[in-house]
């Protein structure tokens, strides 16, 4: 925690990611308790309705407050993000790990499986998923999980063997540790930095699956908002209301920039060998 706060001292793109995904992280968590109105409350009377003090961002074509959709879409991409990135990191980092320590047939014959789904585009991996598991919450958190799984497989197994290739690895050995007590003693907390660092850039990812899932209709269903649907329910609007667009877009837009930041600078904290 020391190292990444020195970062942010000296890397101002990191403090501006520290801040702005404290900020998020506020929005979010108030979400959960509080919004200016009820998310899914409909009042056609108020349909496209300007902004004011009692509607801060104006209305959609179904008289709902964007400000309140808004705060609880980013809080439902957030948490998404977060649960999926975290379901496909602990069985990718596993896999990886495993591999690394059997390198023969076995091990490789994983590691082709895992280049062969990586081979993928995520979001295409994730549609697939989607259409095979029907709509909803549980399928986008799937989904996402399934497309992070080879990323944080590759790259534990890469780290792995360099760690496995040191020479307290080896004396470890010698004194007659078992692989399992080396595997969690040396390899995990070694490489647990870069896996932070993977975890970070794949929420930037995972908040793109999640709203593109939602958009088509296969994420999050109403009344929960999302900004990927909010997106989608606004391109018959665009000409007379482009807010219903541009808000949530750049709201998506900055939860993807927060995170692609937080990695690069996590990256430059806990990797010394990585900044330039």
């Amino acid at each position: 925690m020391s190292g990444v706060l020195r970062a942010a001292r000296a890397n101002p793109a990191l403090a501006a990611a520290l801040l702005l995904g404290l900020l998020l992280l506020a929005v979010c968590l108030l979400a959960t308790v509080w919004t200016p109105h009820a998310p899914g409350r409909i009042n056609m009377r108020l349909r496209f309705a300007p902004p004011s003090d009692v509607h801060w961002l104006g209305t959609d074509h179904f008289g709902r407050d964007l400000a309140s959709m808004m705060m609880r879409g980013a809080r439902n991409t957030v948490a998404i993000a977060l649960s999926g990135v975290l379901a496909g990191a602990v069985p990718g980092v596993a896999v990886g790990i495993w591999a690394a320590a059997r390198q023969g047939l076995a091990g490789r014959a994983v590691m082709r499986v895992v280049d062969f789904l990586i081979a993928f585009p995520a979001v295409l991996a994730a549609v697939v998923v989607a259409a095979v598991m029907g709509p909803g919450l549980g399928t986008a958190v799937v989904a996402i999980a399934v497309a992070s799984v080879p990323v944080f497989a590759r790259l534990a197994r890469v780290a792995a063997l360099e760690v496995l290739a040191r020479d307290f690895v080896a004396a470890s050995r010698a004194a007659g540790r078992g692989e399992g007590w080396i595997l969690v003693s040396h390899v995990l907390p070694n490489i647990a930095g870069l896996v932070l660092v993977q975890a970070a850039s794949q929420l930037a990812v995972a908040a793109l699956i999640e709203a593109g899932l939602s958009f088509l209709g296969l994420g999050m269903q109403p009344p929960e908002p999302s900004l990927g649907r909010m997106l989608a329910d606004s391109q018959t609007h665009l000409s007379r209301a482009p807010q219903l667009a541009l808000y949530p877009g750049a709201l998506l837009a900055l939860i993807v920039l927060c995170f692609s930041m937080l990695g690069d600078g996590l990256r430059d904290a806990l990797d010394p060998r990585g900044r330039a």
